[in-house]
């Protein structure tokens, strides 16, 4: 028998949109962040720019264990609205090298679904991963990109749990290779053609510059359980 005070989801929307149209009137470019973990509800985010999400289960766990892959495809990347993915690290330890496997968890599940890391913490491990990501030129217009889930990514994983984000620009290539497993001796199999590289390739670890094995169009290498590896090819 009493009045419960509430905000609708068309409210909302209404309150974004409101918002969009004021930062168009001011002739600046429309930048809302939709707080919206675990509540990607598409009326109310359509005039949103970022989708904000992984607020839920923060603590030590690996990011693997915390969010299912589908999970992440339905809820997080921010297709379904056309906005920017966010993924908040919320990361728990007392130990530094253990924020830092924990930091590698993170950057390696947000980036093969194209996510951006929101919240770096003082470790700096996050700004150091970016920085092959970037020198490569990941997010310029000439860069192609293939997630994991499209239909002809031109990379193929073979003796593993692992899924890869392919990136092309300039006659090279970097592949982004993130454990869902238990880690292992992993082999790439490369469509050079697709890529744009040449057939006799080589390869490298784009963070350790370690070289890496070659056999015709496949690269052998270790990735550890939950961990990340950036290959570049050449």
């Amino acid at each position: 028998g009493k009045l419960q005070p509430s905000m609708g989801i068309f409210n909302y929307r209404q309150l974004m949109k409101r918002t969009a149209v004021m930062f168009h009137e001011m002739g600046k470019k429309p930048l809302i962040v939709a707080h919206m973990t675990n509540a990607d509800i598409l009326p109310m985010l359509s005039f949103a720019t970022f989708c904000l999400d992984f607020e839920d289960k923060y603590g030590a766990t690996d990011f693997q264990d915390r969010f299912s892959t589908d999970f992440i495809l339905a809820e997080s990347i921010g297709l379904q609205c056309g906005m920017v993915p966010m993924g908040l690290g919320g990361m728990v330890s007392d130990d530094p090298k253990e924020m830092i496997r924990l930091s590698r968890t993170f950057f390696g599940v947000a980036l093969v679904h194209e996510i951006k890391s929101w919240g770096y913490y003082d470790l700096d491990e996050l700004h150091r991963t970016h920085i092959p990501l970037f020198e490569f030129g990941y997010g310029l217009e000439d860069c192609k990109v293939w997630r994991y889930w499209d239909a002809e990514q031109p990379v193929r994983i073979e003796g593993g749990n692992a899924k890869a984000l392919a990136l092309a620009r300039g006659g090279k290539a970097m592949v982004i290779l993130t454990d869902f497993g238990d880690g292992g001796n992993l082999t790439l199999v490369v469509d050079a053609k697709a890529l744009g590289v040449k057939s006799a390739f080589t390869a490298q670890d784009a963070q350790t510059k370690e070289k890496l094995e070659v056999t015709g169009n496949r690269i052998r290498l270790p990735l550890k359980r939950h961990d990340y590896r950036m290959v570049l090819i050449e």
